[in-house]
C-alpha cells in the first residue's frame, strides 16, 4: 500500500485490515519527536554582564542547539551552540534583553523548549569609578602607613 494511502486512513475498521506488519510500518514512517529540554538560566538579570544557561532532558548522547534572539517571536537568531553539552556560560553580551531556546537536533529533533529571557544591565561607570577610587584611597593610606610604620622601627 502506498504511504499517501497510509496517511489518508482514519477509519479504525481499516486500521485492522492492515494487520500487524502494516500498523509497525505506519509507526515507523510517522515522526516521533522528542519532548523538548527544559532551559534554566543562573539568573534573570545579569549586572556583571556573564550568566550560565542549563537544560535538561534529552537521551543521552544528544546533540543540542541553543539560539538566542534579541528579537520578538525568534524572528531574527543566532545559534550560540551546538554539541552535547548540557550547559553553557555566556558573557561579552552588551545591555539588553535576551531570549534562548533550545532544542534537541540528534537523534532527531525535538520540539523547541520554552523560552528563557535574561536581562543583561551593566553597572554604570560611575558606579565603577567610584568603586576604583575608593580602592585607591585605601591603596594609598595603606602604603602610607607601611612606610611611617617601617620608619617608626
Amino acid at each position: 500500500m502506498p504511504l499517501s494511502r497510509l496517511n489518508k486512513i482514519r477509519d479504525p475498521r481499516a486500521l485492522r485490515s492492515l494487520g500487524l506488519t502494516g500498523l509497525l510500518l505506519l509507526f515507523a514512517v510517522l515522526p516521533v519527536r522528542a519532548a523538548p529540554p527544559v532551559l534554566e538560566t543562573s539568573q534573570s538579570l545579569a549586572t556583571a554582564g556573564d550568566f550560565r544557561l542549563s537544560w535538561q532532558g534529552g537521551a543521552e548522547g544528544a546533540v543540542y542547539e541553543l539560539q538566542q534572539s534579541a528579537a520578538q517571536g525568534f524572528t531574527e537568531t543566532r545559534t550560540r551552540y551546538r554539541g552535547p553539552d548540557t550547559a553553557t556560560q555566556l558573557s561579552g553580551l552588551p545591555d539588553g534583553d535576551y531570549s534562548y531556546r533550545v532544542r534537541v537536533v540528534e537523534p532527531g529533533p525535538s520540539a523547541w523548549s520554552e523560552a528563557v529571557t535574561v536581562e543583561v544591565r551593566h553597572h554604570p561607570l560611575s558606579r565603577a569609578l567610584g568603586f576604583f577610587a575608593v580602592g585607591l584611597v585605601v591603596f594609598v593610606a595603606t602604603v602610607i602607613l607601611i612606610t611611617r610604620g617601617a620608619r617608626d622601627d
